[in-house]
């Protein structure tokens, strides 16, 4: 059955959320978001979150198998009969489904524009072989702070960046 999602459910500090929260991070603030439509089920196995004109969050619990996630995608459906939706975000196997559903109701076509994934990191393995120490960065650090965010973009991104441009972000 699905019920409205309210800001700090007890649903986000439940155990099964919980694993998976840093790749969802932003259903808590969709959730605070005016106007936003946040559901759950009531057995606290998927979350739908949307902040108007965004994109949807879609979390079902690790827990429930491939088979039974549709289950889960068809009563969602059931339950947003009407709604167009620009897109929907999570886990790549459980959209595609979604996704598959929801087009197939809405005589739609299924478009991947970009696949998002935070990636964390559950436990910390210090290097060996550096040098120096883990620090909190000092006011003195924001020009060497500044270079690395430069240098991020472009490895990460392709997109070359002043140096200069990120010392308002890296002061913080």
């Amino acid at each position: 059955m699905i019920e409205l999602l309210v800001p700090n459910d007890d649903i986000l500090n439940q155990n099964q959320f919980l694993a998976d929260e840093v790749r969802y991070n932003l259903i808590h603030r969709i959730c605070e978001s005016e106007g936003s439509t946040c559901l759950k089920t009531s057995d606290k196995n998927m979350i739908f979150a949307q902040s108007p004109g965004h994109k949807a969050w879609l979390w079902i619990s690790q827990q429930i198998t491939d088979n039974h996630k549709l289950t889960y995608i068809e009563e969602l459906l059931r339950y947003l009969k009407g709604t167009t939706l620009s897109g929907v975000c999570g886990d790549a196997k459980t959209v595609e489904k979604f996704a598959k559903a929801y087009a197939q109701r809405h005589a739609a076509q299924v478009h991947t524009h970009m696949v998002m994934e935070s990636y964390f990191c559950p436990k910390y393995k210090k290097p060996s072989g550096v040098e120096g120490m883990i620090r909190q960065s000092i006011p003195e650090d924001v020009q060497l702070v500044a270079q690395f965010l430069a240098g991020f973009s472009e490895e990460a991104f392709g997109s070359s960046i002043d140096p200069v441009s990120p010392i308002s972000v890296a002061g913080k």
